[in-house]
């Protein structure tokens, strides 16, 4: 597959700027990043104390690796799918041109990476490594897998089943811990399937909108006008989009394994502008562009940047659980892109002018319509769609709180509510890495609120049960 990929680089159908490289230094990456592989495999068979010499027999070896972390077949089945993806990867046309091909590539390619991040994911737990580093190791595999391999961590054994002696008598214990409360189902029940769709949802984006990006890319640089890309606010709203996707999915990693997708301020509010922006492509090409040029609006990676995108960073931005309540000032704040965008487009088309070099009116925004009524009508398109999406925004995540609040018993004993407090953090305890579990403060808040209780009495509550559940887990794995 290295040859292939090697083969599409030097060739002037994907891209021509690796004229630039010899084909002696793309060799020479070729084989560090194989010898990487090949070394950081090894070693980690003997920190996991297999044998060294498993890891250099074919087929056999990738059995052995998955095994150390999920199950050996997984790795097979990675390694058939990363094989059809080499034998019909097309060389002599453009992937995105290639048809029926071209799905079934790009099947096979989602379907070995989705694999390829389960099991990085499980590799890193299993010698108790971070989000961080699990995200890390997931884009730069060789490297991360080396640092593993020469680190000081433990290996810990398959985290996935917690305990591989013990799996039964740990299932029953989780599962009489679920059924011991009948009104207690919102300690329980954090909705782990909201951070499983977000996840898929955010890796769809990334890689549409990064394999849509490169193709323009190379276009713009076979036509040597590689500087006009940017005057387009697709390309600009998918590039902002691949960064917030990218933030983004170390949060529904870590959202899956505790079952609460939430992030920082910080993360909410890029990923609501890359939304916005994104959401105003989609509203402009369905409502403008379709119309006068249906080809430009829908034709093969347009239909991704304009359309499937949008749709998936949507959707991830709406299943947020985070506690972060957006404000009007939030709205106007994430549109500073767009604005920063319009007032750029503005003075190049409507200023400067094409014919004293500035830039065509591509959207014909001013060529049918005059400034002074499309300028404001976009801008209150604009603002009508932040509005909008923080409207739907905070009205699920008050629904969502609504939902876990009818469980609650009005006349609940304060004692309930620590014994209920303690439940939740002793369940994180059975299934998690201390190191990975953080407080639940939206839950806590709200029901000190809801029972007069003070919040450091619940976070204690949460934390004795926190140590009980590590300390059993431990005991478990010890027998």
């Amino acid at each position: 597959m290295f040859f292939k990929i090697f083969k599409l680089f030097k060739s002037d159908i994907y891209f021509h700027l690796s004229f630039s490289i010899p084909d002696i230094v793309l060799y020479i990456l070729i084989f560090l990043f194989i010898l990487l592989n090949i070394i950081g495999r090894a070693l980690i068979f003997k920190k996991a104390n297999k044998k060294i010499y498993k890891s250099f027999i074919p087929f056999f070896a990738i059995y052995e690796y998955y095994d150390i972390f999920w199950e050996g077949y997984y790795g097979l089945i990675e390694f058939v799918l990363a094989l059809m993806f080499y034998i019909l990867l097309p060389t002599d046309v453009r992937l995105l041109n290639a048809g029926f091909i071209a799905y079934l590539c790009l099947l096979l390619f989602i379907s070995k990476t989705i694999i390829s991040i389960i099991g990085n994911s499980k590799l890193s737990r299993s010698f108790s490594k971070n989000i961080v580093f699990t995200f890390c190791l997931i884009f730069l595999g060789s490297i991360f897998r080396l640092l593993i391999a020469l680190g000081k961590d433990e290996y810990s054994g398959k985290i996935p089943n917690d305990f591989n002696k013990k799996k039964d008598e740990y299932k029953r214990l989780i599962k009489q811990h679920k059924n011991s409360s009948k009104n207690k189902v919102y300690m329980i029940s954090l909705y782990k399937w909201r951070s499983i769709v977000a996840f898929v949802a955010c890796l769809v984006t990334l890689f549409v909108s990064v394999l849509a990006l490169f193709s323009n890319f190379v276009n713009y640089v076979k036509k040597d006008i590689l500087g006009d890309l940017l005057r387009y606010f697709t390309i600009n709203s998918n590039i902002l989009v691949s960064l917030a996707a990218a933030c983004i999915i170390p949060y529904t990693i870590e959202g899956i394994r505790k079952k609460r997708f939430s992030y920082p301020r910080w993360a909410n509010l890029f990923h609501y502008s890359a939304v916005i922006c994104t959401t105003l492509t989609m509203i402009f090409t369905l409502a403008f562009i379709s119309w006068y040029n249906p080809i430009l609006a829908f034709a093969r990676h347009n239909f991704f940047l304009h359309i499937v995108s949008p749709i998936m960073i949507l959707i991830s931005f709406l299943l947020v659980e985070s506690d972060n309540k957006l404000s009007t000032k939030d709205s106007i704040i994430c549109l500073i892109p767009f604005f920063t965008y319009s007032l750029i487009y503005t003075i190049e088309v409507f200023i400067i002018g094409e014919e004293n070099g500035g830039w065509a009116d591509i959207y014909c925004l001013f060529s049918f319509i005059p400034i002074s009524i499309s300028a404001p009508a976009m801008f209150i398109l604009a603002i009508s769609v932040s509005l909008l999406i923080r409207y739907i925004y905070n009205l699920l995540s008050e629904k969502r709180k609504k939902q876990l609040k009818q469980y609650w018993p009005k006349d609940a004993d304060p004692i309930e509510v620590k014994i209920e407090i303690y439940g939740l953090g002793r369940y994180m305890g059975l299934k998690e890495e201390i190191n990975n579990v953080s407080l639940p403060m939206d839950i806590i808040e709200d029901m000190a609120n809801y029972y007069s209780i003070k919040e450091d009495e619940l976070i204690r509550s949460f934390i004795k049960g926190l140590v009980d559940g590590k300390n059993e887990k431990k005991s478990f794995k010890n027998n």
